[in-house]
């Protein structure tokens, strides 16, 4: 989706579950976060961070501070415990108005609207540290990579970069055959009733009826991420949303095997009659019903009511019922870790550290990225001092060498003289004996090569 549709979702998002768009606990969903507890998060996270930062020897100035992707200030506000000025960036307008309104330090903390794609808003070399984290791997790789650059131009001479990208999705090691996209679902109702614009969690029954095993994908043994999604139909079966809700396969699944889930919807906001579709997906290759395997649809009546003015509206403009029945979704996307490296080092950047990272869920591989922009004083003294060690050296060597010359040349006088009085000295074998010695005859032989 484009930066125009992004915008929409998000800010969908930040109407309806906001904490939870932003920290996405199964077990939060539906506006379930506690608003301390979901700050204090933050508050590690930061912690954390900045620690490691200092583990890699890098001395981090505490002037000012960008969020990228900042929601209702999570991060924003935590590192407003350690930078003199803090700035939140995002998309979303509902997300923008929350961070306001939650933040807790004045004038020291400030938050930007910001639909475009780039920075523009921040001259070069403005910021510190630049933290996103959970964002970039929501948009298009063409936008996610032009903010990183965008990052790198903002970032101030000295400061850091900290940045989370998934790669991309993890993979069985081998190819499943299409036989093995066969599941059967089921669920214990075929119809129900369903507030507007609510969440709702429904149980459901996943069987491999396939000759193959699912390999879950743990740490020890690779594998793939089976998940149980839906769709949003109209009655007609033409589709409105195409991935709404998923739920992971918590284990590997052996032919004829099958696993009880519990899957979380969002419901359209519009009122009238859906379809809800059921179907396994193998992330990063292919929904099962494209290789032929069945889904589960269940007929769900949407009940709410909505303004009359906005109704009569709707009614008269055709087309609308697509606006209607709107449902937000997070995308996910991934940026080979090769092609991140290739704009660190295009942009003039050095990389600190890479972390492996699995915040982007149990399908994705990713990394944390620990990037420094150069200080061109500072690395003028490097440069300087540098060149002060490699002169000491340099005269350190000369007089090493000069010292083995001295040696050199004292040792060759010293073993002529020795050969002059060893070769020349008329005296017989006895008093050669006796002037030198048995042993010390033969060091001194051996010692400079001499023939008896």
């Amino acid at each position: 989706m484009d930066l125009k549709e992004l915008e929409k979702h998000w800010d969908t998002l930040g109407r309806t579950d906001p904490l939870w768009a932003v920290l996405t606990d199964p077990s939060k969903r539906g506006e379930k976060w506690d608003l301390d507890e979901f700050f204090l998060t933050g508050q590690r996270e930061i912690s954390d961070v900045l620690n490691y930062i200092g583990s890699l020897g890098h001395t981090l100035r505490k002037g000012k501070a960008l969020d990228f992707g900042c929601g209702v200030g999570r991060v924003t506000q935590a590192l407003c415990n350690h930078f003199q000025e803090c700035v939140g960036v995002d998309i979303a307008p509902s997300m923008i108005q929350l961070a306001e309104k939650y933040n807790r330090h004045g004038r020291k903390c400030r938050y930007y609207l910001n639909p475009s794609q780039n920075l523009e808003l921040f001259p070069d070399d403005t910021f510190d540290l630049i933290y996103s984290g959970l964002v970039l791997q929501h948009m298009e790789p063409n936008y996610s990579k032009g903010y990183i650059e965008e990052f790198f131009r903002v970032l101030a001479p000295g400061g850091c970069a900290v940045f989370q990208v998934p790669s991309g999705p993890r993979m069985p090691l081998e190819p499943l055959p299409d036989s093995a996209f066969r599941a059967q679902i089921s669920v214990p109702q075929v119809s129900f009733k369903a507030q507007s614009g609510s969440c709702m969690t429904l149980g459901a029954r996943v069987q491999n009826v396939s000759p193959n095993r699912w390999p879950v994908y743990t740490a020890e043994e690779g594998g793939g991420v089976f998940n149980l999604g839906n769709h949003w139909l109209d009655v007609s079966g033409s589709l409105l949303t195409l991935d709404d809700g998923r739920v992971t396969m918590a284990k590997s699944l052996e032919p004829q095997e099958e696993i009880e889930v519990a899957l979380t919807v969002n419901v359209p906001s519009a009122p009238g009659g859906y379809l809800l579709e059921l179907d396994m997906a193998l992330e990063g290759v292919c929904w099962f019903k494209d290789k032929g395997s069945p889904t589960a649809r269940l007929f769900v009546e949407v009940e709410g009511t909505k303004p009359a003015a906005q109704s009569q509206a709707n009614e008269s403009a055709p087309g609308t019922r697509g606006q209607e029945t709107f449902v937000p979704r997070m995308e996910m996307y991934g940026v080979p870790k090769e092609e991140i490296l290739s704009l660190i080092s295009a942009s003039g950047c050095d990389v600190l550290d890479t972390r492996d990272d699995s915040t982007g869920g149990p399908g994705w591989f990713g990394y944390r990225y620990f990037v420094t922009k150069p200080d061109p004083k500072l690395r003028a003294q490097e440069v300087a001092a540098l060149r002060k060690k490699i002169d000491a050296l340099k005269k350190e060597i000369l007089q090493q060498e000069e010292r083995s010359a001295r040696l050199e040349r004292q040792c060759a006088v010293q073993k002529t003289e020795l050969e002059w009085l060893y070769r020349w000295i008329p005296v017989n074998k006895l008093a050669r004996k006796l002037l030198f010695g048995r042993n010390l005859r033969k060091r001194l032989m051996a010692r400079f090569h001499l023939r008896p």
